[in-house]
């Protein structure tokens, strides 16, 4: 049986599984050892036992949240797969596919080009065996999508590791529509940033947007955060600072988080964490 899901669901997995470990309050090293295998143990139950598969389909998964995965579902087989809807299935573990032929072009008016080091990078074109003939009624498209000599743009800008005796590599860093241009010229991809936040136990759901003038995003707060605020005299236990360690310096400075004593994280700006934690809004 294959279980198939995009990674917002493992991420959500991942962030409660944090959010859990930092409750248990155990200070000790071995103990703390012993409270993760068990709740690994606990957390593998959400994936059933006839279950011998699980697919990350739709989006690149974060490194950190794929290790969780081998080390809780160890009754699983993982398999991170890369396909196109144009094109079939492309690459498994971010190995392409033997019969896939791919090269990358250079897009220099966003820095990436085939001179990269110490990686090329690029988008991606492709060509398949489960190849699509075009987009039905609309020849405007299909020549925008295909190359003269019949490679699909698949439009996904990538990083491709080429080592010695291995393989190789393909790294998708992100959708080539999905960038923004900062007004410094640098391009920001709000995928990745989204990867980022929503690792945090503190951060339930966000959206990040970009404009010309202004680029930010909403962070709605978890009730983990919520509980923080019910603390006496407003500190944070210590087991929260890995999970605070992830987040971006603006929510750091917004929440004003400096550790205080062995047990316990307050203030460090001679303020006190609000009773009511409200949205948080910063800028990327």
């Amino acid at each position: 049986m294959v279980f198939p899901a995009p990674p917002s669901i493992w991420n959500k997995i991942y962030s409660e599984f944090k959010s859990a470990l930092a409750l248990t309050m155990v200070a000790d090293s071995q103990q703390h050892a012993e409270v993760e295998e068990e709740l690994l143990r606990q957390f593998s139950k959400l994936i059933p036992s006839r279950c011998n598969t699980i697919a990350i389909v739709g989006a690149q998964i974060s490194p950190l949240v794929l290790d969780f995965m081998h080390k809780c579902f160890r009754h699983c087989q993982i398999e991170d797969g890369y396909g196109i809807t144009e094109c079939g299935g492309v690459a498994f573990n971010n190995c392409f596919d033997p019969t896939v032929i791919y090269r990358l072009e250079s897009v220099p008016e966003m820095n990436f080009t085939l001179e990269d080091q110490p990686f090329p990078r690029g988008e991606l074109l492709t060509k398949t065996r489960q190849m699509f003939s075009g987009y039905v009624n609309n020849p405007t498209e299909t020549r925008a999508a295909l190359t003269d000599d019949g490679f699909f743009r698949t439009g996904d800008i990538v990083e491709l590791r080429q080592i010695p005796d291995r393989p190789p590599y393909v790294y998708i860093i992100d959708r080539k529509k999905n960038f923004f241009k900062l007004s410094n010229g640098q391009f920001v991809s709000p995928e990745y940033l989204h990867g980022i936040f929503t690792r945090s136990a503190f951060i339930e759901q966000i959206f990040i947007h970009g404009d010309l003038q202004l680029y930010g995003s909403n962070v709605c707060g978890t009730r983990e955060i919520i509980r923080l605020a019910t603390y006496p005299s407003n500190c944070i236990p210590v087991q929260y600072i890995s999970t605070i360690s992830v987040l971006p310096p603006g929510i750091v400075e917004e929440m004003h988080i400096d550790a205080i004593s062995p047990h316990c994280l307050t203030t460090g700006y001679g303020q006190t964490l609000p009773n009511k934690v409200k949205d948080i809004t910063v800028k990327v």
